[in-house]
C-alpha cells in the first residue's frame, strides 16, 4: 500500500506566546524536526508538511528533510483547511496518515503499527483505555469527505459519519495524546521525558 504522510504545521501557536511552537526545542531539537524524522523512518510512502503561518521559516527549519511542502493559503481558518489542503496535493495513494506538527513524542513504530492496520476501506485510530488519541489513519475511499472539511474540528466528522469503518487499536503509551500548545506543557513534557 502507498500510505502518504500528512503533517500539518500550518496553525499560528498562539497559546505558546510569541513563539511558533514547532521550531521550539524539545530534547534537543525543533519540535517540528523530531516529527518529520519519525515520519520518514517510517514505513510512509510520502511524506507531506502542510506549511502556512510562518510558512517560509518552516520550509528554512526542514529545508534539508526530503518532505513535499504544502501551502495551506486558508490557515486561519482552522485546522481542517490543513487537511483539505494536504490531501488535495496527494493523488494516487491509498491512504493517508495525519500527524500533528506538536506531537513529537510518536515513533516510528507506532506509525507502522498505525498504517498496518490501514486499508483504502478503513479508518484507524490509536486509543489507550477507550481514549482516543493521534495519528489518525483514512483510507482512499474517504478523501472526498476529508476534502471538503472545515472549521477547526479536523476530521472528527469524518470517523464519526463512518463508524463501521473504524479500527481502534490499544496502544500502551501516551505519546498519542502528548501535543505541546503552551509554555507550561512544553516544559512539563520535557521533564516528563
Amino acid at each position: 500500500m502507498k500510505i502518504a504522510g500528512l503533517i500539518l504545521a500550518a496553525g499560528e501557536s498562539s497559546r505558546m506566546g510569541h513563539e511558533n511552537k514547532l521550531m521550539m526545542r524539545f530534547l534537543g531539537k525543533p519540535m517540528l524536526i523530531h516529527v518529520v524524522d519519525t515520519a520518514q523512518s517510517s514505513n510512509l510512502s510520502h511524506v507531506g508538511v502542510v506549511v502556512g503561518q510562518q510558512s517560509e521559516n518552516i520550509k528554512k527549519l526542514i529545508s534539508n528533510q526530503d518532505v513535499q511542502y504544502i501551502e495551506n493559503e486558508q490557515w486561519k481558518t482552522g485546522i481542517a483547511s490543513s487537511i483539505v489542503a494536504g490531501v488535495g496535493q496527494m493523488h494516487q495513494v491509498d491512504g493517508y496518515l495525519i500527524l500533528l506538527g506538536d506531537m513529537p513524542l510518536i515513533t516510528a513504530e507506532l506509525i507502522n503499527l498505525i498504517i498496518d492496520h490501514g486499508s483504502s476501506e478503513n479508518i484507524v485510530i490509536p486509543e489507550k483505555k477507550g481514549r482516543q488519541g493521534n495519528p489518525v489513519f483514512f483510507g482512499s475511499k474517504f478523501r472526498d469527505e476529508l476534502m471538503v472539511l472545515s472549521g477547526d474540528f479536523g476530521a472528527k466528522k469524518v470517523i464519526h459519519e463512518n463508524p463501521s469503518s473504524v479500527v481502534k487499536i490499544e496502544i500502551e503509551s501516551d505519546a498519542i495524546f502528548q501535543d505541546y500548545d503552551t509554555q507550561d506543557s512544553l516544559k512539563a513534557g520535557i521533564n516528563v521525558t
